[in-house]
């Protein structure tokens, strides 16, 4: 992460033209969230299927 990075891409989050929640390909609760790590780190895998965005899901 680079603030610059940051700077640059608010405007477009912003505009809200583009459908960022449609990226989460999975959806993990916290207490899978190395799996998510490794699929991220590894092959791009998890659960059979390609791993694009994780959101981790709170236990509350």
């Amino acid at each position: 992460f680079q603030y610059e990075h940051f700077i640059r891409g608010l405007p477009i989050l912003e505009k809200a033209e583009f459908p960022f929640a449609d990226m989460i390909s999975h959806v993990l609760p916290l207490s899978r969230v190395g799996e998510g790590f490794e699929a991220l780190n590894g092959n791009y895998q998890l659960d059979d299927q390609t791993t694009i965005k994780i959101a981790i899901k709170s236990q509350s």
